[in-house]
């Protein structure tokens, strides 16, 4: 019928899913008490409508006495129909014959009179001490379609057989036709379980398993509302993305109180919508300590034929890595933005003031190389989004080969230099320094990058510093500036993507996307780069990538 949990009132079996069907062995009158007194009580005390079909040896009377001296108000719960005793003649037997379509068509229809009067669903048992050897097959047969109409409604059954009157083979029977029975062993009530119960229950478990495995590693949790007592029920994924331990008493008024202040009327309004059977799927922040979270919950809301809420079952998903990513990438994209238009502007308008009249040579000379400049900065910018892409789908192809640092450094330099770097630059490389085994252009682009960067954080006419050294089987090659330095909150963020740096009240320039593309290129090689920086005596960044082995 589903996963909502029903206490069963009886200690050796605790709470149970709606549709169980089960059985109890029993020997006399007392063993009767004991497991459907404290079963009808938990009943009545979690509004459902209770069915009592008596026979020998507790008959109507004694039930009902019974009931009495157990349960609190039990004349009132008598009074009001939510239980009815009758004897097993005017269910099983009427008219003196047993009807098995008849009688499970008789428990179908007193659960829709049930749901119908606002009762959460029907709990019910029948003696069967009345039974006959001759009517033996008909029941067991009537047994096992009860398994199968039970199963499929807010209903729980116990059918109780007397031990004196059941030989080996009743037994057996019994037993298969239940998900499991109760039977009093050396004085305490023991469970013997069906096989075809147990391997469902050892599936169930399983699956429950798997369900709890995938609701935390989506962020996913799941709730159940119960509208009669007005009580939430909790996957333990959700008691995690709300901060709120299992066992903490769960009502709508408590979760509208982890609702963020800001957020909660709107919350409230939709829930009211959802109650008139409006969708309901919202996004939100909720408090958890001292922190806000944002969570995305949806529900389908259940309503019995008269438009009754009966419950809801919903699902909220924790969207606080989302939300933190998409509002990075909206800074991203307005820095793209802008960091593209500014190379644009000047070849722009450089090229457009070059084809002016009047423009002397040198100035036509000096426009040309502020809009090659500006095109080989936007070259940088392009390229290196196009080779975050590239690693981003696994499409990063690599073409090994030895490669020289030395005289990829210096290619680097003299680039540089011709784009206007106006700083010295200072090479330092041992004599017998061997190449390295990579991709030549991507190596040109880790130190491109690393180069720019250098140039661009340091102070004008001050010294950038390129070395390489060997250590074990890789060169390691460095790039020291005599910038600013970088704090260590800001260091520990230098290559993850879309990360800026506060640089104090100098501004920011830049993408944030070359060091991150630095990061990717020399992993991808077997290789690693770090930094070591501390304020106001610059930095050095330095990346490692294996030498080149001819023998291998």
């Amino acid at each position: 019928m589903g996963d909502e949990l029903r206490d069963s009132g009886i200690d050796v079996i605790g709470s149970v899913p709606w549709g169980t069907h089960f059985c109890q062995f029993y020997r006399t009158k007392q063993d009767l008490i004991d497991i459907l007194v404290p079963y009808f009580k938990a009943g009545l005390e979690n509004n459902e409508f209770c069915m009592w079909i008596t026979s020998e040896p507790l008959v109507v009377a004694e039930a009902k006495k019974a009931m009495t001296s157990a349960v609190p108000g039990f004349k009132q719960y008598l009074h009001k129909g939510q239980i009815e005793i009758i004897p097993y003649e005017e269910w099983y037997l009427l008219g003196g014959t047993f009807d098995d379509d008849r009688v499970l068509k008789g428990w179908v229809d007193k659960l829709e009179q049930a749901l119908a009067k606002g009762y959460s669903g029907l709990r019910l048992t029948g003696n069967t001490f009345w039974l006959e050897r001759n009517h033996w097959d008909a029941f067991t047969e009537y047994e096992a379609k009860v398994n199968d109409v039970i199963s499929r409604y807010p209903m729980l059954a116990i059918c109780t057989y007397c031990l004196d009157k059941c030989d080996g083979n009743a037994v057996i029977d019994v037993v298969k036709n239940h998900q499991f029975a109760l039977i009093k062993q050396e004085g305490n009530w023991d469970i013997i379980e069906s096989t075809i119960y147990k391997q469902a229950k050892e599936a169930l478990h399983e699956s429950e398993k798997d369900l709890k495995h995938a609701q935390t590693l989506a962020h996913i949790g799941s709730w159940r509302l119960d509208m009669q007592r007005n009580g939430l029920l909790w996957s333990d994924e959700t008691h995690r993305i709300f901060g709120i331990p299992k066992g903490t008493p769960l009502t709508y008024e408590a979760f509208l109180a982890t609702v963020h202040p800001e957020d909660r009327e709107y919350v409230d309004q939709n829930w009211t919508a959802a109650l008139r059977g409006e969708p309901y799927d919202i996004e939100h922040r909720i408090l958890v300590g001292d922190s806000a979270k944002w969570v995305r919950e949806r529900a389908v809301l259940e309503f019995n034929k008269k438009g009754a809420l009966l419950g809801g079952f919903g699902t909220v998903q924790d969207i606080t890595e989302h939300k933190k990513v998409e509002k990075m990438k909206d800074e991203f994209i307005s820095l793209v933005s802008h960091e593209l238009r500014t190379p644009l502007t000047v070849i722009i308008g450089s090229l457009r003031t070059a084809m002016s009249e009047g423009i002397s040579p040198q100035e036509m000379h000096e426009l040309i190389e502020n809009a090659v400049a500006g095109a080989a900065s936007l070259a940088v910018i392009l390229e290196n989004m196009l080779e975050l892409s590239r690693y981003q789908v696994g499409r990063l192809q690599l073409h090994a080969e030895p490669v020289s640092i030395r005289g990829m450094a210096q290619s680097v330099i003299d680039k540089l230099k011709g784009q206007g770097a106006s700083l010295r630059f200072l090479t330092d490389f041992p004599g017998d320094l061997p190449p390295i085994e990579a991709d030549t252009v991507r190596v040109e682009r880790i130190l491109y990058n690393l180069l720019e960067n250098a140039v661009k954080y340091s102070p004008e006419q001050s010294e950038i510093k390129v070395f390489a050294r060997i250590d074990k089987d890789f060169v390691i090659t460095g790039v020291t500036d005599q910038g600013k330095g970088i704090s260590p909150d800001d260091q520990d963020k230098l290559f993850e993507l879309f990360q800026q740096l506060e640089t104090g009240s100098r501004p920011t320039r830049g993408v944030g996307l070359g060091l991150v593309v630095c990061k990717r290129l020399a992993e991808a090689q077997g290789g690693w780069i770090k930094v070591n920086s501390e304020l106001g005596r610059g930095s050095t960044f330095s990346f490692a990538l294996p030498i080149c082995r001819p023998e291998a």
